[in-house]
């Protein structure tokens, strides 16, 4: 089974709530092909002798893929940033309006998938997923967790050693915080996955290169939160993190970072399951005769496509 063969195989279109109005933000449709978002807000940037800051945007897409999504850039020229010739990217005017696009903004993804190379498709309907944190979050190397638990641990020097810096100094802040994160990812994914076990007796584990994924039919309304020095460790979730903290050798208190104070933020929660909505599915034969399986669906914000594909498959 394969996915991302080619970039016309993972589509991502943003669904976004915005209005337009009179304003100084231009709102451009961008549509790209590997580039993720960073990059591509860089590059139109540079293109327009304007800094970056000036460019809002929602959500970051993923660069193995062809993706739309709106972005605004403070008082552009139409004409201009439409004449942009930039390979595989291209901007459309939409209108304008007050506001900068931000992730406030962002209601979820609809994602057509097609995987490849499939001895047997699964036809099962999905109608929920738990919601882990997908391949994205941790990293090409799968290394963003190593290095941000490194830095939780105070061990400075090994967490530029996982990055390939000489120093933590020379890496941007922004950088910095999402390493944190990722490892706040990590500690998530375990806590959600020992839940799963202990609420269901079925399941089924998926290994990646970044930890073992727990699947099962089991879903509820349970939010587990993002380890922070204040996080109330309380009920079945908080004794599952009490255990992982122990396992992993680290504390509530690891969480107060005063080399980098901007990391040190109040506890937030995520959803340990997500609907999925609109789910489609349908098999055909590709070119070489051989089985492939395209999936349509939307999820929310801040959930993950490749998840989906973990749990049908699993």
């Amino acid at each position: 089974m394969d996915i991302k063969t080619k970039f016309e195989d993972f589509v991502v279109k943003e669904v976004i709530n915005f209005n337009l109005s009179e304003g100084n933000q231009a709102y451009f449709k961008l549509k790209k092909t590997g580039w993720n978002t960073l990059d591509a807000v860089n590059e139109i940037a540079k293109r327009l002798n304007i800094k970056s800051n000036k460019i809002g945007f929602a959500g970051i897409k993923d660069k193995n893929a062809v993706t739309e999504q709106v972005i605004s850039i403070e008082n552009a020229d139409k004409a201009k940033v439409e004449s942009l010739k930039i390979k595989n990217l291209s901007l459309t005017y939409i209108g304008n309006g007050k506001e900068k696009i931000n992730s406030s903004m962002l209601i979820g993804n609809k994602f057509k998938i097609v995987i490849r190379n499939l001895e047997k498709p699964n036809m099962k309907t999905v109608e929920h997923m738990p919601n882990y944190f997908g391949e994205q979050r941790f990293g090409m190397n799968a290394a963003n967790h190593v290095a941000g638990k490194a830095i939780v641990k105070k061990e400075f020097s090994k967490a530029a050693e996982v990055l390939g810096v000489k120093d933590l100094a020379t890496v941007d802040k922004k950088l910095i915080k999402l390493i944190f994160n990722s490892y706040q990812s990590y500690l998530f994914n375990i806590v959600l996955g020992e839940y799963i076990k202990h609420k269901s007796k079925d399941v089924k584990e998926v290994s990646t290169n970044f930890g073992k994924l727990v699947f099962s039919d089991y879903h509820d309304d349970a939010k587990i939160p993002l380890m922070a020095f204040d996080t109330m460790l309380e009920g079945e979730i908080g004794e599952i993190y009490k255990r992982v903290l122990e396992n992993e050798n680290v504390s509530k208190n690891d969480f107060i970072i005063k080399r980098f104070p901007f990391l040190v933020s109040l506890t937030q929660y995520r959803d340990a399951f997500v609907k999925v909505k609109n789910f489609e599915s349908f098999v055909e034969e590709d070119e070489m005769g051989k089985l492939k399986q395209t999936l349509v669906f939307e999820l929310p914000k801040g959930s993950y496509a490749t998840i989906l594909v973990n749990y049908l498959y699993a």
